[in-house]
């Protein structure tokens, strides 16, 4: 336990930006899995490219937080628009 106020205050911001980082993440993940289960469920294009959008919305967050790395960022809307576009097209 710190014993200084400056260290009190380091900690409970820590804490603070932690569960904010955590909450980012949870968002970005949930939204990349939704849209690969639309894809694997053979929903229509519309709901599909919904899930797509949404999904790059909370990624695009998730790097302006720093919750992520920009390059991350970009690899995983590649790989998840990839994958979209693997599946309209056939």
């Amino acid at each position: 336990m710190p014993n200084r106020p400056s260290a009190k205050k380091h900690l409970k911001q820590t804490k603070t930006r932690t569960k904010q980082n955590n909450k980012f993440k949870r968002l970005y993940k949930e939204a990349i899995s939704e849209a690969e289960e639309a894809i694997e469920q053979g929903l229509d294009a519309e709901k599909i490219k919904e899930r797509f959008s949404y999904a790059q919305k909370r990624i695009d967050k998730a790097a302006k937080k720093g919750v992520i790395h920009g390059n991350k960022a970009s690899r995983l809307v590649g790989q998840l628009q990839s994958k979209v576009q693997n599946y309209l097209n056939n």
